[in-house]
């Protein structure tokens, strides 16, 4: 009789800890992520993209692609599987500037891409020196397909 009565009891826990979602708060997990390279021209936009369909990354690369010479084809994505995330912010000055995404990491609520303006921490010497060419700050990434929100954060790692 009394071994009946325990095994409801335990049944009964069991389910409402499941019910309470359990114990195991949310981890953060970083998300594996392939650059987009392509020869970006130097715009002067300050934009962030979240691009989950063909019809939109064709919209986005003609704000792109079609300004270099030779034309880069714009890379074919799998929009069941996966998305694009980038980031522009402008052009700098030399060759010695650049943006870098840095990660992608899925939070509990949302997506966040953290991202870094590199830039020059040396003075120019008569050996080394930046090109003079105006840099693109400009980067694009594919991640797994997320219909998650998605913020972008400037870090300085």
């Amino acid at each position: 009789m009394f071994r009946s009565r325990i095994r409801p009891m335990i049944l009964l826990a069991a389910v409402l800890s499941a019910a309470c979602g359990g114990s195991e708060p949310y981890q953060p997990r970083e998300l594996n992520f392939a650059r987009i390279n392509a020869f970006w021209p130097a715009l002067d936009r300050k934009e962030t993209y979240v691009v989950r369909s063909d019809a939109e990354w064709q919209t986005v690369w003609q704000l792109y692609g079609p300004l270099t010479i030779p034309k880069t084809e714009r890379p074919p994505i799998d929009f069941s599987r996966s998305m694009v995330l980038g980031i522009t912010q402008g052009y700098a000055p030399s060759g010695c500037y650049s943006l870098l995404i840095r990660r992608v990491v899925e939070e509990e609520t949302e997506l966040r891409v953290e991202y870094s303006l590199l830039e020059p921490k040396f003075e120019p010497t008569p050996t080394f020196s930046c090109t003079t060419s105006i840099e693109p700050l400009t980067g694009f990434v594919e991640v797994p397909k997320s219909d998650k929100p998605v913020s972008f954060k400037r870090t300085n790692a």
